[in-house]
């Protein structure tokens, strides 16, 4: 999305892809969460050059943006520089923030605006002048936009919002987190809105458009076979939960908890009952979602904010009943050991993230990791894909021009290899290419050149007609001229009358 957004293809209303999926396999036209951050990015992009290294270097900025609201909410809460430091550190360690900061999903950019919109909210209170309201709301409708989950936080603050309302809740005397309820309610109301309006937008353009590339609708708990849950939850809980967190700051989190039901009637009423919608949150949604167990673990970004909430509703406590306990340097010297800890075990699970090529073994990394790690690791890497990261130069010195259309049979994700050889067409989201015909369809939508990498397509019967003009090859990757067999009559069937603008 983002490089057709460079390019001048579609808009933050008309999202594109490389893939022509849509509009009867004639168009990438798709949408899913709202590409505000992949337009911000390709307007760089236009001062800097397509290059991956700036987008990370954008999302890396606001992970920063998002860790020092998060310091800035705890020096205020607590009024101590060394928690709030160490606090903020420990969730920037998390495994799963450490790879996805940097990356090119979503989900931390919207946990990061989320942190922003709950500082400004917060960082005059009890006075919460309407302004801070207002923007409070802004930046948590630009967190919803990109990524609705992120919204699990603001709903918990009006879920609070609305039961503080109720003597019973807040207490005899208790304060209130919001000093104008009503004013509160409208911003953060109208802030759902906007996001409630882009989604029934989103489900109306893909609908338009025949085409979708993200589910939108729940894959709840009960839905899957007994094996499958079974499935799910062992290796969720033997791998996917491992990313948010090692076993040691888990541990941590439930002393956290016992010490707070053990002083149950002391907490801070507005932060645990905030605390426990959060809760609830969490545990709703995994069950709605049961899959993201399965190795899905970028889908638990956003639901670090209810532990993000443990830890407040913790420290506030031990700060107000134990203050000595809360600064004694024993305390804060086990809690800078466990980042300490967090730090090297993210750095090593970063590491076998990211080690490149070839098979992943004991011996490459630290003996930080759980059971299964090394197989789950070494698995999911799409070594595919690695020729085709430098085939664009070498595509264009056999003649094929930007603006060609290409199919790619070995490509299952939306678009990635089309990406990378900057060309449109085809590739197996979408379609299958179990048939002779399914082939000769795109071929007379416009295709030219077929790429091929898993050597077995080449012994599979409907399609060896398709391998009768190789045209060269580059490492793993072979490459076919399809165009002796778009008959004479053939031109591109584009709505708008003319061949896609070049890439």
């Amino acid at each position: 999305m983002t490089y057709n957004l460079y390019m001048g293809q579609g808009g933050l209303f008309e999202p594109w892809f490389h893939n022509f999926f849509g509009d009867g396999r004639t168009t990438g036209r798709s949408a899913g969460e709202f590409p505000l951050l992949y337009w911000l990015v390709a307007g760089i992009w236009k001062l800097t050059g397509p290059r991956e290294d700036v987008y990370r270097l954008v999302m890396l900025l606001l992970h920063f943006g998002g860790t020092w609201a998060l310091y800035r909410g705890f020096l205020r809460l607590l009024g101590h520089g060394g928690w709030a430091v160490l606090v903020a550190l420990l969730f920037f360690a998390s495994p799963v923030m450490a790879y996805f900061s940097v990356g090119f999903l979503p989900d931390v950019p919207a946990y990061d605006l989320a942190l922003i919109g709950c500082w400004v909210l917060f960082r005059r209170h009890p006075r919460q002048p309407m302004g801070d309201v207002a923007w409070a709301a802004v930046l948590f409708a630009l967190a919803g936009l990109i990524k609705a989950t992120a919204l699990m936080g603001p709903m918990a603050l009006c879920g609070w919002l609305v039961l503080e309302q109720v003597k019973w809740f807040r207490g005899a005397d208790g304060p209130r987190l919001f000093p104008r309820p009503w004013p509160a309610l409208l911003c953060m109301g109208a802030a759902f809105a906007v996001v409630f309006a882009w989604y029934a937008y989103m489900q109306w353009y893909n609908g338009r458009h025949g085409a979708t590339f993200s589910n939108q609708a729940i894959l709840p708990i009960w839905t899957h076979s007994a094996e499958a849950i079974r499935r799910y939850f062992d290796l969720g809980r033997h791998i996917t939960v491992m990313q948010v967190f090692d076993t040691p700051v888990w541990y941590a989190f439930l002393a956290m908890s016992i010490y707070l039901l053990w002083v149950r009637i002391h907490v801070f009423r507005p932060l645990a009952g905030i605390f426990i919608l959060l809760l609830m949150g969490s545990i709703g949604y995994l069950l709605l979602w049961w899959e993201i167990l399965d190795g899905h673990e970028y889908y638990l970004v956003v639901p670090m904010v209810m532990l993000i909430a443990l830890v407040a509703l913790f420290l506030d406590t031990l700060h107000r009943r134990h203050p000595a306990a809360f600064r004694s340097y024993g305390m804060l010297g086990g809690m800078a050991l466990l980042v300490a800890y967090s730090v090297l075990y993210a750095a090593n699970n970063h590491k076998m993230r990211t080690r490149g090529n070839g098979p992943l073994t004991a011996d490459m990394v630290l003996p930080l990791y759980h059971a299964g790690e090394i197989a789950h690791w070494d698995l999911i890497q799409h070594w595919g894909m690695s020729d085709m990261l430098d085939i664009e130069p070498y595509n264009r010195s056999i003649g094929i021009r930007p603006d060609d259309l290409v199919i790619n049979v070995d490509d299952r994700s939306v678009c990635a290899a089309l990406y990378l050889m900057r060309q449109r067409g085809w590739v197996r989201f979408g379609q299958a290419f179990e048939s002779e015909a399914e082939v000769q369809e795109l071929i007379d939508l416009g295709a030219s050149y077929l790429f091929v990498v898993d050597p077995e397509w080449l012994d599979k019967p409907h399609m060896q007609r398709f391998y009768r003009y190789p045209i060269g090859s580059h490492r793993s990757v072979r490459i076919y001229d399809l165009r002796p067999f778009q008959g004479p009559g053939w031109r591109a069937p584009f709505p708008w009358g003319a061949a896609p603008r070049p890439l």
